[in-house]
């Protein structure tokens, strides 16, 4: 029976879960640094029940804190940190995540800026680019009911992290752009370098034939552009085919998938789609009332056909306000981050509902059994039911299991492992026997080396493994048959091959078969799952030195193998 306490935190994670991918789009809304660090104190906050915090940037060696969020707003404060003063200090040489839960005896709270803040406890988060390198970190201060902070908490700090790092390595680049605009006059060579070598995609265009047509209709009485351009789309028609795009540098190339710059330069019409227009509507809406900024997400295609979103940022050079003679077009390919956000946001639908089903059931045997007050129900019945109610305990045990086992992984901590001397024969044939009683349409065989087995391996993990693989060849087989579980020894390893006759996968589902998040139909008749699984399973694998691939072809079945090293045999 699931008791208040469960039921509670199976909400928690599912708010945690809704505010995580909120964030996660809102940190790539606005690529501003100072919006970043806002957006990552407050999710902090929200996620952890603190009241107070603040977000600072890794400068010249320093951390350096410019606001302070207390009371529901923002306030300037100014402190700075050397390596080895104070908290931040700390992080700045271990790139860790620090918590104290008594602030007052704490050797590396600062004092002075704990009397002058108020605070009993933190903790304490490093943002860390791609390349491990420190960008800045993040302290939040005062649980709710002075509750201590704990590795729960930091978990889901690292990983607002490490979605705030993603968004502001993009805003660097872009602020680092906006920065070389500024000198473009004074160093033309410099800006020519950086422009060919940038890693954003930039354009350079000659918009001043747009400016002259604008001009003209602004004489004849034109004033609200908006509304104008809206209901006149061939003038958006025609001014963007007067736009003439002067250069593109080697990752606009490499973007839109093309031979070489001239061969991009001659099919820049099949790079268009109907939403470029009505973003190029916008853009034109902005010039045209005098902003010579504006950023926006836009719908292109690649020379190959293929849909890509990316984030548009047009700028008109200084001195060329006037004549719109160059202007500077970025564009940052944020395909991935939707995509991501998508099977984040199918994902949490998912989760609740994996919650819910095994959580009505329980709710609803336990009624049941609570509101027999006259004792009509037979034992029998009666434990029928409690062992439905176990059952439907044990799902909801793997779901939070798989959540909390992703979460490690997500925050790139190692699953841990617990090797001893496993008999691989014992091992392969319990799962197996569980799996043929959960079917009658199936037949689970199993082929394995006359001599016994031994791996030096953790038991309950290579359990998870071929409980997931075997579930998923009997769930993508609806129509029955053979599941067939051969292993074998090969030089030092021992491998493993799951095969099953069912549905099969696609080149596409089988390359990207081990991301998180990730089904192959997310549609409501699709076979029911996280996404987690293949994910979980392939860290396990790894995490014992091994590898794991994938065969198939679509309505041919599938046959999943693993290898991993053993420790003798016996």
């Amino acid at each position: 029976m699931i008791n208040n306490r469960e039921n509670d935190l199976i909400l928690q994670r599912e708010n945690q879960l809704v505010v995580l991918s909120r964030v996660n789009q809102k940190l790539n809304e606005k690529l501003e640094i100072n919006v970043i660090l806002r957006t990552l104190v407050e999710a902090a906050l929200e996620l952890t029940n603190a009241k107070e915090g603040t977000a600072g940037l890794f400068k010249n060696g320093q951390m350096v804190f410019r606001e302070y969020y207390t009371q529901g707003q923002w306030t300037p404060v100014d402190y700075i940190f050397d390596p080895g003063y104070g908290v931040p200090g700390w992080v700045i040489e271990n790139k860790e995540a620090y918590i104290s839960n008594d602030t007052v005896n704490d050797p590396f709270v600062t004092k002075e800026i704990r009397e002058q803040l108020g605070f009993y406890n933190l903790a304490d988060t490093p943002i860390l680019d791609r390349n491990g390198n420190l960008l800045g970190c993040f302290e939040i201060h005062n649980t709710e009911n002075a509750r201590p902070f704990d590795e729960g908490d930091i978990a889901l700090l690292k990983s607002l992290s490490a979605s705030a790092a993603v968004a502001m390595e993009n805003a660097l680049i872009i602020e680092n752009l906006e920065m070389a605009q500024k000198k473009l006059k004074e160093n033309q060579s410099s800006l020519r370098s950086l422009f060919e070598e940038s890693p954003v995609s930039l354009w350079e265009e000659d918009c001043s034939a747009v400016k002259e047509l604008l001009d003209e209709i602004r004489q004849q009485g034109t004033s609200d552009f908006d509304s104008y351009l809206k209901e006149h789309p061939e003038v958006v028609a025609q001014c963007a085919k007067l736009v003439r795009v002067t250069d593109v540098n080697k990752a606009t190339v490499d973007l839109f998938e093309a031979r070489n710059k001239e061969s991009l330069l001659d099919n820049l019409d099949q790079l268009f789609t109907e939403e470029s227009f009505d973003g190029f509507c916008k853009v034109l809406i902005f010039l045209a009332t005098g902003k010579g900024k504006t950023q926006l997400s836009a719908i292109n295609k690649t020379l190959s056909g293929r849909k890509i979103e990316v984030l548009v940022k047009f700028s008109v050079l200084p001195g060329y306000e006037e004549s719109w003679e160059r202007i500077v077009v970025s564009m940052v390919d944020v395909t991935r981050e939707r995509e991501i956000d998508k099977m984040k946001s199918e994902f949490i639908s998912t989760a609740a509902h994996e919650l819910n089903t095994p959580l009505t059931v329980l709710m609803g045997y336990t009624e049941l059994i609570l509101t027999d007050e006259t004792g009509q129900l037979k034992p029998e019945t009666q434990t029928e039911y409690l062992e439905e109610i176990y059952a439907k305990g044990l799902a909801l045990e793997r779901i939070i299991d798989d959540l909390l086992d992703v979460g490690k992984i997500e925050t790139g901590r190692s699953l841990h492992i617990e090797r001893s001397h496993v008999q691989i024969s014992k091992l392969l044939s319990d799962v197996c026997k569980d799996h043929q009683h959960e079917t009658k349409k199936h037949s689970v065989q199993v082929e394995l080396p006359g001599q016994n087995i031994c791996l030096f391996a953790d038991s309950g993990k290579l359990a998870q493994v071929l409980d997931n693989l075997l579930g998923n060849a009997i769930k993508y087989s609806p129509d029955g048959g053979e599941i067939k579980v051969v292993g074998r020894i090969e030089s030092d390893c021992l491998i493993v091959s799951i095969s099953d006759p069912g549905i099969g996968m696609s080149e596409q589902q089988m390359n990207r078969a081990f991301e998180k998040f990730y089904r192959g139909d997310a549609s409501d008749t699709a076979v029911p799952g996280l996404g987690l699984g293949m994910t979980i399973v392939k860290n396990i694998v790894e995490a014992h030195g091994g590898t794991i691939w994938i065969e198939s072809a679509a309505k041919e079945g599938t046959k999943v193998t693993f290898k991993i090293p053993f420790f003798s045999t016996a």
